[in-house]
């Protein structure tokens, strides 16, 4: 865990969103075809690294700061043994019915366990083998790495993840010392009267966690997110499949994706959709019976005390700001149905049931009038429906920003999780900061990063981007 470590001597450099390892399908069929995405992220992250690591503004080192979804965890596909294919259906199903989770991990890949996900790192490691070694060799030259957890990347909760990720920079760094110079932020990171930042996934009710500090329950897995269930039972399975459209598209954007795959994959693509039903309905379902839920509960509220007293801070404001969360989808049956476009689905049957009743029942002249009707209806019913889905997380990120200030008064409020680089003042000096993200796709400001240098007066951020090996300032 963090321990209170104090940047006035040290300029900030905050990142987000990188999502090293996202598309690696290790063991089924090598490498897919998005390992020249991440070719080109190793290049430019390479780039970035070798250039903060030469420059200091005002002879200060650095306190990198990632903030969450550093390594992409949920979307690797890692198999406990090499196979040649993807797994038939009815090998899906079997796994699923019996749940039995070595059988499960045979079919839909290692899961989020201690274990799985230390060897889930250790193949991004060495994908990524020239990125860390210029992470190590920044560090040693006397600059901090701090990470803060994100939803992808929450497998760090395991101490076992931590320190083999920090063993493997001292390898690579040829330097022990580097270990003292590497942090943990579970939650967030903290300096008073400087800044707050956090990845903000907490504020998506798909991907947020009912007890940040305590993801993982006694018998070391992983509470899952509804995104985490939707990549391992569905995105996982889907050659191509990007999950960044799982935000943007809608029902029919997905039907007219499936209709253009062709027959044969939109019969796999249902199927799939089915199981992922069931899983998310029955593990929704689990949760609040779960013996488990009273202990994660009160090891939360254990961790926060500690947390509070770490960071020196109320422990009020703790409880103030872990209310703040949204909480999780697969907790409330309607808003699992809505993400999974199931109240579309049963939309368009009892449009379909309907029709084919009216139909035979109206006479001639009203047969036009009553189907017109009930289309009609249908459609407001539809829009109502995208309407109740949300706005995103952009949206969810700008509307909560206020109400951290109000609690912790730091003038810079910095997010990620939405992959929208973002300017936004809160009033009273305040600034809301989103760091966009690294991942090529995520559109035209991919590699932003802010540089924020701590004054006597008030702190000087800038929010930049990385740009074919130059540092341009975004004017946002």
């Amino acid at each position: 865990m963090l321990q209170s470590i104090r940047s006035r001597t040290k300029n900030l450099l905050i990142i987000s969103d990188l999502h090293l390892g996202e598309g690696l399908r290790l063991g089924a069929q090598g490498v897919s075809a998005d390992d020249e995405r991440l070719r080109r992220l190793e290049r430019e992250l390479s780039a970035f690294l070798i250039h903060y690591t030469a420059e200091r503004i005002e002879g200060r080192p650095w306190r990198l700061v990632v903030n969450g979804d550093m390594v992409d965890f949920m979307s690797i596909l890692l198999y406990p043994q090499p196979v040649a294919q993807l797994p038939p259906p009815w090998r899906v199903a079997s796994a699923l019915r019996r749940g039995d989770p070595w059988g499960e991990e045979e079919v839909f890949g290692m899961g989020f366990g201690a274990e799985p996900s230390r060897l889930k790192l250790e193949r991004v490691l060495d994908h990524h083998a020239a990125v860390f070694g210029l992470l190590a060799r920044f560090i040693a030259a006397g600059n901090d790495l701090v990470i803060v957890l994100g939803n992808h990347d929450m497998e760090f909760a395991h101490e076992e993840v931590q320190r083999a990720f920090v063993r493997r920079l001292c390898l690579l760094g040829r330097d022990r010392r580097i270990a003292r110079r590497v942090h943990f932020c579970p939650w967030f990171y903290y300096e008073p009267d400087l800044i707050y930042i956090e990845h903000g996934h907490q504020y998506d009710e798909y991907c947020s966690f009912d007890y940040q500090l305590c993801p993982a329950p006694s018998r070391g897995g992983m509470a899952l997110s509804l995104a985490h269930l939707g990549m391992r039972f569905f995105g996982n399975l889907v050659p191509g499949y990007d999950q960044r459209t799982a935000e943007r598209w809608g029902a029919l954007d997905y039907l007219r994706w499936g209709v253009s795959l062709g027959l044969g994959s939109l019969v796999w693509l249902a199927y799939l959709y089915g199981l992922l039903v069931w899983k998310v309905l029955s593990i929704g379902m689990l949760i609040s019976r779960s013996g488990e839920e009273a202990l994660r509960r009160a090891r939360h509220r254990a961790q926060l005390r500690a947390l509070a007293q770490t960071l020196r801070i109320q422990e009020e404001k703790l409880w103030q700001l872990d209310a703040l969360r949204v909480p999780p989808a697969l907790r409330r049956l309607g808003r699992a149905l809505t993400a999974l476009f199931l109240d579309r689905l049963i939309l368009g049957v009892c449009t379909v049931l309907l029709l084919a009743v009216a139909l035979p029942l109206s006479p001639g002249p009203w047969k036009m009038a009553s189907a017109a009707a009930i289309v009609g209806a249908a459609g407001a019913a539809y829009l109502a429906l995208r309407r109740v889905r949300g706005q995103g997380s952009p949206h969810a990120l700008r509307r909560v920003t206020r109400a951290i200030y109000q609690i912790v008064r730091a003038p810079l409020i910095v997010l990620g999780h939405s992959h929208e680089p973002e300017r936004i003042a809160l009033g009273e000096g305040a600034v809301y900061y989103n760091t966009g993200t690294w991942m090529d796709g995520g559109g035209s400001h991919v590699g932003t990063h802010l540089v924020v240098l701590p004054t006597e007066e008030a702190p000087r951020a800038e929010l930049r981007r990385w740009q074919n090996g130059t540092v341009v300032k975004l004017d946002l």
